[in-house]
């Protein structure tokens, strides 16, 4: 690193700060690949799914999951007890459903968060419950594209972002079954869409708060981790700008758009524990591995956080130079990003959030690798391509601009000679 370093900053030069508008037109030649490629990964899912897995769920929450979403997508919260079979006798029922189901005054219920399985349940109405792993993979990646592309307004260095995730072994893993991880990602580039778009209308911040409260519904810690980015970033905006009215309005809009999501969030709490500030987490023990829980160890947090990188790095991009080069190549580049050094931070932010909110969680259960912080991988993917892509702008003008394009060669070349 310390050659790129030194000829970065000895030739490189700093982006213009412009105010240029970026186009959101996006013209048949523009989405042709990405679609191309969201199809290549569908149907390469798809294939994992049958060949590998024959088509069921593999993990305990992977079938508490789908189990629930065939609960809701027949019209109900709870399974109520007048529909539990004759000859499971009252006294039996607690241990005839260990482990998948908890009960209550009403009936039994999964005791899981409702947010994906109410995208699993979407699916099992239509019968193709089998297909929405794959599909939710689908559609991270032409979001990664258009995140990436109206970053950039270039389609090289959005399919690059893309390719990224694509090729990513730990991309593929989490596309193929039912855990939640999966539509917790599509939640996460929903809900920050609205901040790459630069638009006087602040009405698409509606989608920042219904994503969000999805969010809330799947996986509150890492909630915990977006919103925090969110807002820092909204507030560090303001202070910039001094646009009030702006501010706010992106806020009202984010509340509105969470009132439905966050009516579901108290109503299930509700209908499972009794309590519409109590989550149906309190039936498996682990709240109090959570934060200032009485069993959380700040050591064993720390722990289990080097723990997560050291197997994600092998995970994400297969070893650990590809797969964290460009994180430290965006924080190089930070002095020479000029107007895009707001996103970059952003970006760094919010996927080093993710990982390190997990530090507040005494657990690992790696399953298909550290799976707590595959949320982050998309997000990575689009600080990457956006790193390579400011990369070349630093050197676009100078004798040098053939460096950055030698070191993408090299960067691609290594993806896939290593072993």
């Amino acid at each position: 690193m310390i050659p790129v370093f030194a000829i970065i900053y000895l030739f490189g030069k700093k982006i213009k700060d412009d105010s240029k508008k970026i186009n959101l037109k996006l013209s048949i030649k523009i989405i042709i690949i990405p679609l191309i490629i969201a199809l290549l990964s569908f149907f390469w899912s798809r294939h994992l799914m049958v060949n590998y897995l024959r088509d069921v769920p593999h993990v305990p929450d992977s079938i508490s999951y789908v189990v629930l979403a065939k609960i809701i997508s027949s019209g109900k919260f709870i399974f109520p007890y007048s529909e539990i079979p004759s000859y499971i006798r009252a006294d039996q029922i607690k241990d005839f459903f260990y482990h998948w189901f908890q009960t209550n005054k009403t009936g039994l219920f999964v005791p899981y968060l409702i947010g994906h399985p109410l995208v699993l349940a979407l699916g099992n109405l239509f019968g193709i419950i089998n297909y929405i792993p794959p599909l939710v993979g689908s559609l991270t990646l032409l979001l990664i594209f258009f995140i990436t592309y109206f970053l950039t307004q270039s389609v090289m260095f959005s399919l690059i972002s893309m390719g990224l995730c694509f090729i990513s072994p730990f991309f593929q893993t989490q596309t193929i079954d039912y855990l939640s991880h999966n539509s917790a990602v599509l939640f996460i580039l929903f809900s920050i869409f609205p901040l790459f778009l630069n638009k006087e209308s602040t009405k698409y911040f509606l989608l920042t708060g219904f994503f969000l409260g999805m969010l809330l519904n799947t996986r509150p810690l890492t909630f915990v981790a977006v919103f925090i980015s969110i807002i820092l970033y909204l507030i560090i905006e303001f202070i910039k700008d001094k646009k009030f009215k702006k501010f706010l309005l992106k806020l009202t809009y984010s509340l509105i758009g969470s009132i439905t999501p966050g009516l579901i969030f108290l109503y299930y709490n509700f209908a499972t524990s009794g309590n519409i500030f109590t989550t149906p987490y309190q039936f498996h023990g682990i709240l109090n591995k959570v934060g200032f829980g009485s069993d959380f160890k700040i050591g064993y947090g720390l722990l289990n956080t080097f723990s997560n990188l050291a197997v994600f790095s092998l995970f994400f991009l297969k070893n650990y130079y590809v797969s964290f080069f460009p994180l430290l190549l965006s924080f190089l580049l930070l002095p020479f990003s000029g107007k895009y050094l707001k996103k970059i931070l952003f970006l760094q932010f919010l996927s080093l959030s993710i990982i390190g909110v997990w530090t507040l969680y005494d657990g690992n259960f790696f399953m298909y690798g550290p799976r707590f912080i595959y949320e982050s991988v998309p997000i990575l993917g689009i600080l990457y391509g956006l790193s390579f892509f400011v990369l070349y702008q630093v050197f676009r003008h100078t004798n040098w601009k053939y460096f950055s394009y030698l070191l993408f060669i090299f960067y691609f070349v290594f993806i896939f000679l290593f072993e």
